[in-house]
């Protein structure tokens, strides 16, 4: 398939389908490109941007005493 090649790992398919297109390779619309993606196991985080980070809930303190918590 035209989207394992090496020049493609890193774009979004919004980027992929023009490519193609001008190259003459029509695979897909943007859209359904989506589903051809998914179906071939490609849909995951594409490219150099940072994986979703998931960030805990702050710890509370509760000061008893005056200076005893510093934020």
């Amino acid at each position: 398939m035209f989207v394992t090649a090496k020049s493609f790992v890193s774009l979004p398919p919004s980027q992929i389908v023009p490519i193609l297109a001008d190259r003459g390779k029509y695979i897909a619309s943007e859209s359904s490109f989506y589903p051809v993606l998914h179906a071939e196991n490609m849909l995951h985080q594409r490219g150099k941007a940072k994986p979703i980070n998931i960030h805990k809930k702050p710890t509370s303190y509760t000061a008893k005493k005056a200076k005893e918590v510093w934020s």
